[in-house]
């Protein structure tokens, strides 16, 4: 047994023109959908208990037959499919009715991750799979539609995250972002209208987590660390070379080639994995100091400077998929240097970068020199590092006077 009925979608309401779009709802074996009829309308108008626009609506009559005739369009459409198949779904009565089959969440969002490949995006498809697979886990299905995914259903995906898991708050933001991403490409290509975006409305509770990074004391722990096994010299010299070195990424770091750095001028210049950007910086001496120790007659050109995988061309998607494995292999031995030497967080390759950005903020660098040589997109980013420079101040006064009193 069906039931329809006209309402209006005052949940879905337009800011800008106090506007709520109108649908038929279609109710079968508890199953709902809501077939869009094209039109918006100002709440003050519409007669829920009538189903019908008021007298004061202009060209009531007319709006009022439309209405009449796409209901009774709709009632033939599922008495036909009902006849045909006593088991017809919601779904399949609404691709009768409209004509076409609604589209698919996981059809859209998969096809533009391989657009990402052919982008040579690989990090950001990387990332973007992995939270589509979860949410696709969540869903048991990817038999979804963009209307399927309601402020409710994120309700509980989210509840998935967090409990099932046991993702972080930050995990979970970038989840939801990763969803809101693919929702705004298919508004921009006309897939969906921005009424059908439930995401709009739904917030996540997001407090970024404070970013580790070496105090002065910590660093000189760390220089003063003598590796005994010879991966592991590798990877803390990498480490400190990227502290010197404008935080330079680790990805950036292993692929780092003798034809990117120009001794004379004590430069290095590459293409940025991540923005694909080219990035010019003089090395300070300590950095120099560094690579030079990795320097032999016999070093070519497309030699990597760090010996941490072996010389030879990689196509720019293999060389991606080694680079997880060699991250994780490098932060094993940084997780073991930090817990000997006792830091209070776990040491990770990233750290490095935040080390810079702080030393180089504390030391008198300008923010937007920092923002450069960090290759940040935005000045925002960069004065994250600023607000742990101005909270050290704090702290500092807070000290000085605490003794003064």
């Amino acid at each position: 047994m069906s039931s329809i009925k006209l309402v209006l979608r005052s949940d879905k309401i337009n800011k800008k023109s106090g506007k709520a779009p109108l649908y038929i709802r279609v109710i079968k074996d508890r199953k709902t959908r809501f077939i869009s009829l094209g039109q918006q309308l100002d709440p003050k108008y519409w007669d829920d208990e009538k189903q019908r626009v008021k007298k004061s609506f202009p060209n009531s009559a007319r709006m009022n037959a439309f209405l009449s005739q796409r209901i009774s369009e709709t009632e033939q459409k599922i008495l036909e499919e009902s006849l045909k198949n006593r088991n017809v779904s919601t779904k399949q009565l609404k691709v009768s009715i409209v004509g076409k089959e609604p589209p698919k969440f996981f059809d859209f969002a998969y096809k533009k991750l391989e657009m990402m490949m052919s982008y040579k995006k690989y990090a950001t498809y990387d990332n973007y799979k992995t939270n589509l697979m979860k949410f696709e886990r969540f869903c048991g299905t990817k038999d979804i539609y963009f209307e399927d995914i309601t402020i409710s259903m994120l309700k509980d995906y989210e509840h998935f995250l967090i409990t099932e898991l046991k993702n972080s708050q930050s995990t979970v933001h970038y989840a939801f972002t990763v969803l809101k991403v693919f929702f705004y490409q298919a508004i921009n290509e006309d897939i969906i209208p921005l009424t059908l975006n439930p995401l709009r409305k739904y917030l996540i509770k997001f407090t970024p987590t404070p970013k580790d990074y070496l105090d002065n004391v910590q660093y000189e722990k760390l220089l003063n660390y003598k590796a005994l096994h010879p991966t592991r010299q590798i990877v803390l010299d990498m480490f400190l070379f990227s502290s010197y070195a404008g935080g330079l990424r680790f990805i950036d770091t292993i692929s780092l080639r003798w034809e990117h750095y120009n001794k004379a001028e004590k430069r290095i210049s590459k293409v940025i994995e991540k923005t694909n950007r080219q990035h010019q910086i003089r090395l300070p001496e300590q950095a120099s100091v560094i690579i030079e120790k990795y320097y032999s007659e016999t070093a070519q050109p497309a030699n990597f400077i760090f010996p941490f995988l072996p010389n030879r061309e990689y196509s720019a998607s293999e060389f991606f998929k080694i680079k997880n494995t060699l991250d994780r292999k490098a932060n094993n031995h940084l997780k073991q240097i930090g817990k000997e030497l006792e830091f209070p967080f776990k040491l990770s390759f990233h750290v490095s970068r935040h080390t810079f950005a702080t030393r180089a903020l504390r030391n008198g660098m300008r923010m937007e020199y920092v923002s450069k040589v960090l290759d940040h997109s935005t000045l925002s980013q960069t004065q994250v590092y600023a607000k742990i420079v101005n909270s050290e101040l704090d702290n500092a006064m807070d000290k000085v006077f605490n003794k003064i009193i």
